[in-house]
């Protein structure tokens, strides 16, 4: 079950990469990362892990979630399930204020010009 889950999972994860290639015409081949700088190398990696982490943080609440449900009251059971929703919550909202924070230091910067 947890090999299926797992192959379910990542078959899932690389379908989004195809979701955002680049468009390149026939017969030739195109950076699919489209920057040709090391920030922006450093930017489009960023991005990438910031579209595959949210889906998973989703992912991991929802079967924190289904633990908690299926539980039956057994406290060893209540307690993984809770801990796993906590971290999956704490990280999600680290995630986001990352990534707000960098847009604000990067507005910061850029206001004087």
């Amino acid at each position: 079950m947890n090999k299926f889950l797992f192959t379910a999972i990542l078959l899932f994860f690389l379908g989004i990469n195809f979701a955002f290639a680049v468009d390149c015409p026939p017969n030739e081949i195109c950076n699919p990362i489209a920057n040709d700088d090391f920030i922006g190398f450093v930017n489009a990696i960023g991005l990438w892990f910031y579209r595959i982490a949210i889906p998973i943080a989703v992912v991991v609440i929802i079967y924190a979630g289904a633990i908690l449900m299926l539980s039956q009251g057994k406290p060893d059971v209540i307690k993984r399930g809770r801990l796993m929703l906590t971290y999956a919550v704490i990280g999600l909202g680290v995630l986001l204020i990352g990534r707000g924070f960098f847009t604000l230091i990067k507005s910061i910067i850029n206001l004087g010009r």
